[in-house]
């Protein structure tokens, strides 16, 4: 259920001797091998019938999450209080498409994990980006596992730090009770992301909000 059914990846075409012998190692490919350049990705013919076409495609993990998982962590000591929640999953993938991996295509942004792209200098079969493509990109065209990136991830999704004054300072002020606290929200994420995608995010055009880091003080009274 929710599976990617796409094509095998098996890194970037380095240079142009490695386009060439590509090429000549099989007959086509769903954009045409006239189309490739060095810096694309380079596809797996699974099925060994020295075509590459849709017959290649498999079925890689969902982008339902194998474990989800939770805790609380709770303390006092002398007045102080503390309370964590967080939160996880792990087991899930997303597919990286529209401007995440477009890069100028469209002229909306080009993330920094760009930076490490493959170019004429950085000729790396193992580069963490393709070449960038002005126009239409080609990289982009194809479900690939080049662009499948796993979700795992751990939350700090709440987090609150408390300090209740003891009775003898209480009752000079005539009140009952008084707490002063701190509380956060999504604080850390650690996640094998990109950095600043959501991973709990679906794969998709990123056209969700992003949870926001909030962090509160506050005042508790009683009379």
């Amino acid at each position: 259920m929710n599976a990617f059914y796409i094509y095998q990846a098996d890194g970037l075409i380095a240079n142009e001797q490695d386009l060439e012998e590509y090429r000549a190692k099989y007959k086509s490919d769903p954009r045409g091998m006239s189309d490739l350049h060095a810096g694309d990705v380079k596809l797996v013919d699974t099925n060994g019938d020295g075509t590459i076409n849709p017959d290649d495609r498999q079925v890689y993990a969902p982008n339902i999450p194998k474990f989800t998982f939770g805790w609380n962590i709770g303390a006092e000591y002398k007045g102080f209080d503390l309370s964590l929640l967080f939160q996880g999953s792990s087991g899930a993938n997303r597919m990286m498409y529209g401007e995440w991996i477009e890069g100028p295509s469209y002229e909306a942004f080009t993330g920094i994990h760009f930076r490490n792209r493959w170019t004429e200098e950085n000729q790396d079969p193992n580069a963490e980006m393709p070449r960038l493509e002005a126009a239409n990109n080609r990289n982009a065209s194809t479900y690939n596992s080049f662009f499948l990136k796993k979700t795992n991830y751990i939350r700090l999704k709440n987090a609150q730090l408390g300090y209740t004054f003891p009775k003898n300072a209480t009752d000079l002020l005539r009140i009952t009770k008084l707490r002063l606290y701190v509380s956060g929200s999504n604080l850390l994420t650690f996640s094998s992301l990109y950095s600043g995608l959501d991973p709990e995010g679906k794969s998709d055009r990123i056209t969700e909000f992003p949870p926001l880091k909030i962090v509160n003080f506050g005042i508790n009274i009683v009379f």
